[in-house]
């Protein structure tokens, strides 16, 4: 369950926790979230063993002239 979800510019991080009311860290839930995300072709971190930070991919090109 999403607890809390919270960013600052291009970082966005989501808050995995076994109930609202009482905002108890879910470790293991936020883990398996993160490798079934992998399979799936996603990658992002967890932080704090239970948020999920998030971070779009920047691609840089040449500039033309």
């Amino acid at each position: 369950m999403i607890g809390d979800i919270r960013g600052r510019g291009f970082l966005i991080g989501v808050e995995v926790v076994r109930s609202r009311e009482g905002k108890e860290p879910a470790d293991e839930l936020a883990e398996d979230g993160l490798y079934r995300s992998l399979v799936a072709g996603l990658s992002f971190k967890t932080t704090m063993s239970n948020t999920s930070t998030l971070t779009p991919h920047i691609a840089f090109s040449p500039t033309r002239r």
